[in-house]
């Protein structure tokens, strides 16, 4: 990976991780998850509020480091500009499929702050770090489907 692009995964990370979007307890959702990473001990409980299949807020509380933080940040940023549950599902079930992919490039446009996350597939270890609040996603909704 070139170094421009490296630095330009780093900014967003590190804008994501120091200022992160939903970053709260939701009161009352309708939805909710907690999900752990063993290997480095990350801890993310998301909640979401959903009705009509629309999304209506989304808020996380985390114990992580900072590329797990940003990944969250990302995540509720999607949430709200795409607050149509079955989009979202998509889009998480293909990021993660694509971090997990070995030798996948980003799916994603340098625009779109997902394309960060592939920052860490040069770090086998991170990219879990960088899934686990999409799979807190999916678990929340599957588990209250």
């Amino acid at each position: 990976m070139d170094d421009k692009l490296q630095d330009l995964y780093k900014a967003a990370l590190m804008r994501h991780s120091r200022n992160p979007q939903g970053l709260r307890k939701l009161e009352h959702p309708s939805h909710e998850h907690f999900i752990t990473n063993p290997l480095c001990g990350d801890e993310i409980h998301l909640y979401l509020k959903i009705s009509d299949s629309k999304i209506e807020s989304a808020g996380f509380e985390s114990q992580c480091c900072s590329i797990c933080q940003a990944s969250a940040s990302i995540l509720m940023e999607r949430l709200q500009n795409v607050p149509d549950t079955d989009s979202t599902i998509s889009a998480a079930s293909e990021l993660i499929g694509a971090l997990r992919e070995t030798g996948s490039p980003s799916p994603y446009d340098s625009s779109d702050d997902r394309s960060a996350l592939f920052g860490v597939k040069s770090f086998a270890s991170r990219i879990r770090c960088a899934t686990l609040p999409w799979e807190a996603f999916l678990a929340a909704l599957e588990k209250n489907q």
